[in-house]
């Protein structure tokens, strides 16, 4: 069983050359930094897993209801102010304390009249409606892992909600709002009562912050309860405040409107690269081990490599117009080049390195067994020109000590294993000066 492992690791051990090349570069100091003092406490044993831009999302969606908290609306019957509302979500959660979220709402709004004209000419004052779109950016902050150390198997949550963007009012009630425009006939001095509503569509800037409570109730999924406050432009219901006065209603009064959500949802959490959906720590020792472990298998790359430059270093001689014995083989109909074929590529390097009085022909070949002359000629054409192309660009050969050639199946140069035609052989030729 150990041989049979020890296979295993020789086998993978140029797939993970790469990786031990970033594990050797970070040491334990290193990986305490990434841990903030957000989630350090006095067991010092675990940290943070490291976390990749494509971690942490998640989507969402909320229903509930709006409540507009303008001018007028606060003289009415409460219950005949909220009216119906949702919201998308997309969010990401750089840390669990943090993180950020593309909100996207529709938000039904009411308006109303001046509560006294409201009040005793309700034949022609009154309510109107109007709706909102309205898209913020959030900010999200989690109280419990910001005041304590972050925990996995938490379920609870409670995050403060902190928002800029834009509120887009649209569609409002022009019957009721021409009818308020005309107006009613003052009785006393015979005046027009009048109140005017601008129902042109319009852009606002916005803010909003609130709570949002949060349960777990599984691995991926989240339900949640919001209370949001939103401020945004006075005029956003299409008219100003202006006090107890209808003149001057543009420069007078404050600046600002607010209107209130409460919303209920859900959120989904997607898998990270780790194939988890949260937030989860690794111990020290676990670290450890890792990176003594991909170190060894660097250190094990590097000596393979090395004995198999030795190896054909020794094999191969100069003799100008032969094939060398160094193939670089292929899968069947494939051109890349395994992590094992690619060690044999650098030591051909390594070769001409060594014997600067030489160039290569790179010739690429196809296994006659295999699909038709056209297509093995292309597919050889395809096999020659990767090898180059590592030659060149990787391993730094010199473009002109290089010649691509590719033959197809026209010539097989292994003639008792047809497999083993799938490959590049190089012909050694004498460098011009």
């Amino acid at each position: 069983m150990n041989k049979y492992l020890y296979a295993l690791l020789l086998c993978t051990t140029f797939v993970l050359t790469a990786s031990a090349d970033d594990y050797s570069h970070k040491n334990l100091d290193d990986t305490e930094v990434f841990v903030t003092k957000l989630v350090e406490s006095n067991d010092t044993t675990r940290f943070l897993k490291k976390y990749k831009a494509r971690d942490n999302w998640f989507i969402g969606a909320n229903i509930g209801t709006s409540i507009s908290m303008s001018e007028n609306t606060l003289h009415r019957n409460f219950f005949n102010i909220p009216r119906p509302s949702a919201s998308l979500i997309l969010g990401k959660m750089f840390h669990p304390a943090f993180g950020v979220r593309l909100n996207l709402g529709y938000r039904p709004q009411v308006g109303r009249a001046d509560w006294e004209l409201s009040k005793y000419y309700s034949h022609t004052f009154g309510n109107y409606n109007f709706k909102v779109a309205c898209g913020y950016v959030d900010g999200i902050i989690d109280l419990f892992n910001v005041f304590n150390r972050y925990k996995e198997d938490r379920r609870w949550g409670l995050n403060a909600i902190l928002g800029l963007g834009l509120n887009y009012a649209f569609d409002f009630d022009k019957e009721a709002a021409a009818r308020m425009d005309i107006g009613c006939p003052n009785p006393e001095n015979g005046t027009q009562f009048t109140y005017h509503i601008d129902t042109s569509n319009n852009y606002y800037f916005a803010g909003q912050f609130g709570l949002q409570g949060v349960y777990h109730i599984a691995d991926a999924w989240d339900i949640n309860a919001e209370l949001v406050l939103n401020g945004t432009d006075d005029a956003y219901n299409g008219v100003c405040y202006s006090g107890l006065s209808q003149e001057n209603i543009k420069n007078a009064g404050r600046p600002y409107d607010l209107y209130l959500d409460v919303l209920v949802g859900f959120s989904y959490h997607f898998k990270d690269h780790y194939g988890a959906r949260r937030f989860a720590y690794r111990d020290r020792d676990e670290e450890r081990r890792i990176n003594e472990y991909a170190n060894q298998l660097r250190e094990e790359a590097r000596r393979l490599q090395e004995e198999r430059n030795v190896v054909i270093n020794k094999v191969e001689e100069v003799r100008y117009d032969t094939i060398m014995q160094t193939t670089i083989n292929f899968y069947i109909d494939r051109y890349y080049i395994t992590e094992e074929q690619k060690v044999i590529v650098r030591s051909v390097a390594n070769f001409l390195e060594l014997h600067p009085e030489i160039n290569l022909v790179v010739t690429g070949y196809a296994d006659i067994q295999t699909a038709n002359p056209e297509y093995n000629l292309r597919l050889s054409k395809r096999r020659a020109t990767a090898v180059y192309n590592m030659l060149v660009t990787e391993c730094g050969v010199d473009p002109d000590r290089l010649k691509i050639d590719y033959l197809g199946d026209t010539a097989q140069p292994y003639e008792i294993v047809n497999e083993w035609n799938r490959a590049v052989l190089f012909r050694m030729v004498r460098r011009e000066k």
